[in-house]
């Protein structure tokens, strides 16, 4: 019977070939050093992923295959008949082709998530892909006669190269260790070379003299040459990818367990850091309720001071009482300087500084800085000039107070340090920058001076703190302020002769005439009539002795109350035009007081009454706070008695120009 050209026949007659001994041992050696090899292949197949799986899926299928094919060559060389056995080229190319491609196939079919299914489906498909390489491969051999099969022994042969196939796949899903490997891989062996020598056992060499080989053939020689050449490449290939991947992947294992242990030392040292964070913001935080505690603390007497001694300057006073006074004021105003030293340095430090942007007239800031120590000079018998260059005459845009400050900072200094002379102040407009010289013929400083000049709590000399007293904090702070304004401030100073400080400010230039509504007020001479109802909370006697004093002497008596509690009961009893709030008071303090009266107000549809802080807290968060309760304006304490006025004078204005808005405005509802 043949079938497909394959002659089948129980009863066949012929010559069964022998094998060597030696080359049938040395086909087992091939076929389970291949297996070997592609345990281990599939190893790494099982790890892939990505195009590194296709790579050790198709590496995984050649040695195996190759491996196999390599195996069937070599036990045909082994195989000893009558006759003289040659091969053709096309199918022996073709069967090395079939065993590499059907196991690919089967690796890609098997799937470990339907183990059984899929191990029957991939096990079927490589035990047929190695059956046919078998049997192409002895439709290659070349003779004059014919070969022919037993059909009992073909299909026992087609049956364990199933199982072979199925065991093989089996094994490489449970196998790990290189030891059980080993005995796989022998296991493996024994069941391919039988799958082989039990086809050979069923195989019989028909001679026909008739019958001649056709077209080009490959002696034996050359097969032993091209088998041995391909077992050598395909394994020594095999174990060569096998062992390199090996070695990448502990070189990977090692830099995974280096950058895993990089990561947690990184980890430890990021909640090391974390709980540092944690501390520093504790830390500042506590620094900033201290200072907030001491400004509190230091701030409530010293009010009683400066409020006492702006009364009593009101009076007539003997020409030594007038300069003990003085010495009062300037002494008490000296802290006050310190303190606020201080809170704006912790406030720099935090980054919670922050600067206003409004349109004021540099003229009128430049005046007022003159007036301010003015007298100063005079008593010093020093000449003060204020020279201000038409160019730089107008309006800008900045934080007006800021500036303010830097100015009385420099000039107060040059003050400070120049005893025979001159302090001249300059304002000029270049480049597109704002620049203030403030000169003086004072002590001067050399170039190491200089160097150290804006750092903290540093002078020039520390001599100087015992001549001059200061705390070294202006000058720093002026640095910072100017730095945060977008400028700077340089310095030229020569030893014996004077100095001159610079201010550079890059200021939004608005108009070169400053309007009308940006003059600036003198804070001394707002009157604010004496009819004006003022109701006044605090816990303090001090504070309240200071109030009742300075609005005494406008004419004006306060209603006091000693918490907010019986601040808001006194509110709702009467109509006010003011009240004047304390912030820490006992049973209710004043940010309390003051949400309770808007609440009414706004439920009972009543006027609104304006409210001012009067409060020792002067940092800028308590001032948000208070703005967002409800209050109108603040005045921090120390109070200054014109600065009182001035802010009672804005908040009942602003209640002016309200109501005057509502009248213009109802009408219109009508």
């Amino acid at each position: 019977m043949t079938f497909l050209g394959i002659c089948f026949s129980n009863s066949a007659t012929g010559a069964v070939g022998h094998h060597n001994l030696y080359l049938s041992g040395l086909s087992y050696l091939v076929a389970a050093f291949a297996s070997f090899t592609a345990l281990q292949m599939t190893e790494r197949l099982r790890r892939a992923e990505g195009r590194a799986k296709q790579f050790w899926h198709i590496g995984s299928a050649a040695v195996f295959g190759g491996g196999v094919w390599s195996m069937h060559f070599i036990a045909m060389l082994a195989c000893e008949t009558p006759f003289k056995l040659s091969y053709s080229p096309s199918l022996t190319l073709l069967s090395a082709l079939i065993a590499p491609l059907g196991i690919w196939c089967g690796l890609r079919l098997f799937n470990r998530a339907v183990m059984l299914r899929s191990l029957a489906g991939s096990g079927v498909v490589i035990g047929v892909s190695v059956a046919a390489m078998h049997y192409v491969g002895m439709q290659a051999v070349q003779f004059s006669g014919y070969v022919i099969y037993r059909p009992t022994f073909f299909g026992a042969s087609i049956a364990v190269a199933l199982i072979a196939a199925i065991i093989a796949l089996w094994l490489a899903t449970r196998l790990h260790r290189h030891w059980q490997r080993a005995i796989a891989a022998a296991v493996m062996g024994v069941a391919i070379c039988g799958m082989h020598y039990v086809g050979m056992a069923g195989t019989v060499f028909a001679f026909d003299p008739t019958r001649t080989t056709l077209g080009s053939v490959i002696s034996p020689s050359i097969m032993v040459l091209a088998v041995t050449a391909g077992v050598v490449m395909v394994m020594m290939g095999g174990l060569f990818c096998t062992f390199l991947d090996r070695r990448l992947e502990e070189q990977s294992e090692a830099e995974t367990a280096r950058l895993r242990a990089l990561n947690d030392i990184l980890e430890a040292r990021t909640q090391e850091l974390e709980h540092a964070r944690c501390a520093a913001e504790g830390a500042n935080q506590a620094k900033s309720d201290f200072l907030a505690t001491m400004s509190h603390e230091i701030r409530t007497p010293l009010n009683g001071v400066l409020g006492m001694a702006q009364a009593m300057a009101n009076d007539e006073l003997t020409p030594v009482q007038q300069s003990r006074l003085d010495v009062i004021q300037q002494s008490s105003l000296a802290l006050l300087a310190i303190l606020n030293d201080v809170l704006d340095l912790s406030k720099i430090e935090a980054g919670k500084l922050q600067l206003e942007e409004i349109a004021f007239d540099i003229g009128g800031v430049m005046f007022g800085a003159h007036a301010t120590f003015t007298a100063l000079a005079h008593k010093k018998g020093l000449s003060f000039a204020l020279q201000i260059d038409p160019a730089a005459r107008g309006a800008y845009r900045g934080d007006p107070a800021r500036i303010r400050q830097l100015l009385y900072n420099l000039i107060s200094n040059a003050l400070k340090f120049t005893d025979i002379g001159e302090v001249r102040v300059e304002v000029d407009w270049m480049d597109d920058r704002l620049k203030i010289h403030v000169s003086d013929s004072g002590i001067g400083m050399t170039p190491d001076q200089v160097r150290g000049l804006f750092q903290k709590f540093t002078q020039a000399d520390a001599s100087m703190t015992r001549r001059f007293g200061g705390t070294g904090l202006g000058l720093a702070i002026c640095n910072e302020l100017a730095a945060m304004m977008g400028g700077s401030i340089t310095v030229q100073s020569e030893a014996g002769v004077g100095s001159t400080f610079t201010l550079h400010l890059p200021l939004e230039r608005l108009a070169d005439a400053a309007p009308a509504s940006l003059a600036q007020t003198d804070l001394a001479v707002v009157d604010i009539g004496s009819d004006v109802k003022i109701l006044a909370a605090d816990d303090n006697p001090i504070n309240l002795l200071v109030l009742k004093t300075l609005l005494g002497q406008v004419g004006i008596e306060p209603f006091v109350v000693n918490n907010g509690e019986e601040a808001l009961k006194v509110w709702a009893e009467g109509e006010w035009d003011v009240i004047l709030m304390d912030i820490q008071m006992p049973i209710m303090n004043g940010v309390e007081a003051t949400r309770a009266i808007r609440e009414q107000e706004s439920a009972r549809g009543l006027r609104r009454t304006p409210i001012i802080a009067l409060t020792a807290n002067a940092m800028a968060q308590h001032v948000r706070e208070y703005s967002a309760a409800g209050m109108d304006g603040h005045v921090a304490k120390p109070i200054q008695a014109a600065q009182l006025f001035a802010t009672i004078d804005a908040v009942l204005e602003a209640e002016r120009t309200s109501d005057d808005e509502s009248l213009i405005a109802a009408p219109a509802r009508l």
